[in-house]
């Protein structure tokens, strides 16, 4: 199992796949890089590089510096190990917020990037922590995930994939759910994580996401330089898993659209 050791902390991470410009995907909060496997598939021509965040999948054991900043330090170590520089970063969810933090403390690593669904750079508002403090409760209890990650389908017949998120979930330290769920979501690091981040972003939303507000997304978006949105109406927070064909599609095109390197 490939790893990378930095302080300590031993990170999972895969490479799949061959070609330019590298992919490096970010998962979301419970879950772990396995749930973008469907979308990688339908992306063979591109070198794609998964990392599963600390305290989450197979880097599960980590119950120390659960931080989105840390998250984002174990990525960069993986693509140092890996001589990457210059990828095209795309994360789901809290992953989109690790992005932006890999780009502004790594500058050079991320030369444009996709937010699907992403926490704002701006945090999310004080109502949803009664939502993710409430995870806590349920860590060690894959029925009580399944039951809350399912609440964010928008689409029949998603039971297996909810299911198989309910059990990654539970393997989720209690420490990682805290410092997440009811911390680093919420911060607000728009002063200075907004400057470094100029590099193009495009930021997918859904329109019925019942996780994070598509208005608080959409206000977020707009902070950027260089962001655009592109909505999709009808789709939920689990937009990746529920539609993978649709966001290799989105991923394709925008890659596609970024300008030569010099």
């Amino acid at each position: 199992m490939p790893t990378v050791e930095r302080a300590g902390v031993r990170t999972y991470y895969e490479v799949r796949g061959a070609g330019e410009p590298v992919l490096v995907w970010g998962h979301g909060f419970l879950v772990s890089s396995r749930f973008f496997g469907e979308v990688i598939d339908r992306l063979p021509g591109y070198r794609s590089i998964t990392v599963d965040f600390r305290g989450h999948g197979r880097s599960a054991g980590v119950t120390e510096g659960v931080t989105l900043a840390e998250i984002a330090d174990d990525i960069a170590a993986v693509l140092h190990e890996l001589g990457v520089e210059n990828a095209v970063y795309i994360g789901h969810s809290t992953g989109s917020a690790v992005g932006m933090r890999l780009a502004a403390r790594h500058p050079g690593l991320v030369r444009a990037a996709i937010g699907l669904a992403g926490v704002p750079v701006q945090g999310n508002p004080p109502e949803v922590l009664e939502f993710t403090a409430a995870l806590s409760a349920m860590q060690g209890d894959p029925a009580a995930f399944a039951g809350a990650l399912g609440q964010l389908t928008v689409h029949p017949g998603q039971e297996e994939m909810v299911a198989a998120a309910g059990r990654e979930a539970a393997l989720v330290p209690l420490a990682a759910l805290k410092s997440i769920g009811e911390v680093e979501l919420f911060l607000d690091e728009s002063e200075q994580l907004l400057p470094k981040l100029t590099q193009p972003w495009l930021f997918v939303i859904p329109g019925d996401d019942r996780s994070v507000d598509p208005e608080l997304q959409l206000a977020g978006a707009r902070r950027f330089p260089n962001g655009r949105t592109l909505v999709l109406d009808g789709e939920g927070h689990l937009v990746p898993q529920e539609r993978p064909a649709e966001i290799a599609r989105i991923v394709e095109d925008f890659v596609s659209g970024l300008p030569s390197e010099a």
